[in-house]
């Protein structure tokens, strides 16, 4: 897959990243001003490795660079990491902690900013989707869409596993209640922030 999303290989200044933080996505002038930041070449090719067809898992080795893995680690650990729960059935009946989760996590809004931007847009394209669909947006901006302006898609959830915690084997599924049509997630993505 090819997309415009190139890795930052630095971070832009906090005023930068600042500005380009919205609900609906930088502007394009804060895009062109942060490119600077960006790996010089005009495109970056991600290469899928099939893991399993049944259930679909692939694997992209170069999908985040080793500044973006350390601005997402640093995102996480100044959030407020908490014991992670479960769904407690039905999605608006909330969650409630277990044994067969204990590992800590944290959620990081698209709209955080430009790096955290970057990442969906790049998700996007190896999803082959608008990434419109990933944020808020304007009633207009995709017109087979006009009826729902929300995101299909989730904050980052950041999962911290420390030895012996778990998250045992589950279902991640909960029937949705649709509304404004917004569907159940299809997709998953996973970025590993560290080695081991």
């Amino acid at each position: 897959v090819e997309t415009k999303e190139i890795h930052f290989v630095e971070m832009p200044e906090d005023n930068e990243m600042e500005r380009g933080a919205s609900s609906y996505g930088p502007r394009p002038d804060v895009i062109r001003r942060i490119r600077q930041h960006r790996d010089q070449n005009p495109t970056l090719n991600l290469t899928l490795t099939a893991i399993s067809c049944s259930p679909r898992v692939f694997e992209i080795k170069n999908f985040l660079s080793d500044t973006e893995v350390n601005h997402l680690l640093d995102l996480a650990y100044k959030s407020d990491m908490h014991l992670s729960s479960v769904s407690a059935g039905q999605a608006s009946q909330g969650a409630e902690k277990t044994t067969s989760r204990t590992s800590t996590n944290s959620w990081i809004p698209r709209s955080t900013d430009v790096v955290v931007d970057a990442l969906y847009r790049r998700a996007a394209d190896v999803l082959q989707m608008n990434e419109g669909l990933l944020r808020w947006r304007r009633g207009t901006e995709i017109p087979e869409f006009a009826e729902s302006s929300i995101s299909v898609a989730e904050p980052l959830q950041c999962v911290n596993y420390q030895v012996g915690q778990q998250y045992t084997p589950h279902h991640d599924f909960v029937m949705p209640s649709l509304v404004n049509l917004q569907p159940s997630r299809f997709a998953t993505v996973l970025f590993y922030l560290n080695d081991d």
